[in-house]
C-alpha cells in the first residue's frame, strides 16, 4: 500500500528521489506539469545541478529513444533550461 511506497521512497537520497519523480512526471502519455514545476521551481541551484548530473544516468535506453524522437513544447523548454547548468 501507500505505507510501503513511502518506506521504499525513503531509501533514496533527495536527489535520487527528485530524478525518479521527474522521470515519472514525463513518462507515458501526457505530462504531470505540476510535478515538474514543483521540483524545478522549488529546488536550490546546487540541488538542480545535482539533479542535472544524475538524471541522464537514470534514464533507460527506451527513454532516450522516446525523448530523442518526440518533443513537446514543455519538454523542449525543460531540456533547454537544464542545459543552462
Amino acid at each position: 500500500g501507500n505505507f510501503g511506497k513511502v518506506l521504499k521512497n525513503l531509501l533514496y537520497s533527495p536527489v535520487e528521489y527528485d530524478c525518479r519523480e521527474l522521470r515519472r512526471a514525463i513518462r507515458g502519455a501526457g505530462t504531470d506539469e505540476e510535478a515538474l514545476i514543483e521540483i524545478l521551481a522549488s529546488r536550490s541551484k546546487k540541488r538542480l545541478q545535482d539533479i542535472n548530473n544524475l538524471y541522464p544516468s537514470r534514464k533507460s535506453p527506451f527513454d532516450r529513444l522516446v525523448f530523442s524522437s518526440r518533443c513537446s513544447s514543455l519538454q523542449c523548454s525543460i531540456d533547454r533550461w537544464k542545459k543552462t547548468f
